[in-house]
């Protein structure tokens, strides 16, 4: 499993039961067109990018999501997310449940906080 932060193997796999969960209740979307479509409609509540996205598109995503205030992650290989979604290789994925956006969200923040850190 590759990730762009050193991640602890157990939040890895929390990580991708929560979107392999997500998938099953068809609560997130995939592939670039997609994710845009839906992330411009309003729906799109965490953005996951791969670890291995092309700059140029990563930049377009995130800057997409900053105006529509989409917090977003990068986790993954692109290989490994489109296994996790059942499809060929995948550079980004959009959850649409507020439930499980927050619980990926939540897993991702608890790796890459410091110890001290305060986040309101």
């Amino acid at each position: 499993m590759d990730c762009p932060i050193s991640m602890k193997p157990e939040a890895v796999r929390k990580i991708i039961g929560y979107l392999g969960l997500a998938n099953r209740q068809r609560k997130v979307v995939s592939g670039r067109t997609e994710v845009k479509r839906f992330l411009e409609k309003g729906g799109v509540r965490l953005l996951l990018c791969s670890a291995d996205m092309p700059e140029k598109l990563e930049r377009t995503l995130r800057s997409a999501a900053r105006r529509l205030n989409v917090p977003v992650v990068k986790v993954l290989s692109r290989s490994e997310l489109g296994d996790i979604l059942g499809t060929r290789e995948r550079t980004v994925a959009g959850v649409l449940d507020d439930g499980l956006a927050r619980a990926i969200l939540d897993t991702y923040l608890a790796q890459t906080r410091s110890p001290g850190d305060t986040f309101e």
